[in-house]
């Protein structure tokens, strides 16, 4: 079993077992009182018909929590993004869920609301790189040149496709954009971007290839 999917079903777990065992020692100290606690019990249905109106979203939020534990939904230590809000499942509970954003200010949600959730960290993320280059350059040469030496990307553990690059996906105003992409490890592909950018400015730089920016030439007459 994974580890955060043990880390899951264990803090679900002890949810459920304190609950549990905060209901068993109300009517254990209800006993050593010498109340009755079989008319308590029974009189239980009735309160619980007039407490369930008012607690309708507690048992949806648990009901819901059951689900997206079982359903194996996200895990404690998932990546997810939920009504807008991303970050890190730092706790799954009965009742809630609560996800710390990477400026570190976490969120509470009640698991009726975890819908619709994106997990960002099954299967594999997608690393997407663009750069420009000037119009006058050899873009077919340039292409098999880049796809070669992109290769040697693959050394990283984190890449798991190779790095390739797609061609030509625009044209801007002063040069021509291409995109490079290849598939990583969930939550890897920041890494991976930036270790691309850096490559490809470096091999750009040995094929004396300039990357295009805006700039201004300032010229004037002699009036002499």
């Amino acid at each position: 079993m994974h580890v955060s999917r043990f880390k899951t079903l264990s803090r679900l777990l002890f949810s459920l077992l304190r609950y549990s065992v905060f209901i068993i020692a109300i009517l254990v100290i209800l006993s050593i009182w010498s109340v009755n606690v079989v008319p308590a019990i029974a009189g239980l249905g009735i309160v619980g018909l007039v407490m369930g109106l008012g607690a309708q979203r507690m048992i949806q939020d648990m009901i819901a929590g059951f689900f997206i534990v079982f359903e194996n939904h996200y895990d404690i230590g998932d990546i997810v993004e939920v009504n807008g809000f991303k970050g890190t499942v730092l706790e799954l509970g009965l009742k809630s869920t609560t996800i710390q954003h990477w400026t570190g200010h976490i969120q509470i949600f009640s698991n009726s609301h975890m819908s619709p959730v994106i997990n960002y960290s099954r299967h594999f993320a997608q690393a997407l790189v663009t750069v420009s280059v000037p119009y006058d350059a050899d873009i077919k040469l340039l292409t098999t040149t880049l796809n070669t030496s992109l290769r040697t990307l693959k050394v990283n553990t984190a890449i798991i496709s190779d790095v390739i690059v797609l061609g030509v996906t625009k044209f801007l105003a002063s040069g021509i954009e291409l995109t490079v992409t290849c598939q990583t490890k969930p939550n890897l592909q920041y890494g991976v971007e930036r270790e691309i950018r850096l490559f490809l400015l470096e091999q750009l730089k040995q094929l004396n290839i300039e990357i295009p920016y805006d700039h201004i030439v300032i010229s004037s007459k002699d009036r002499s």
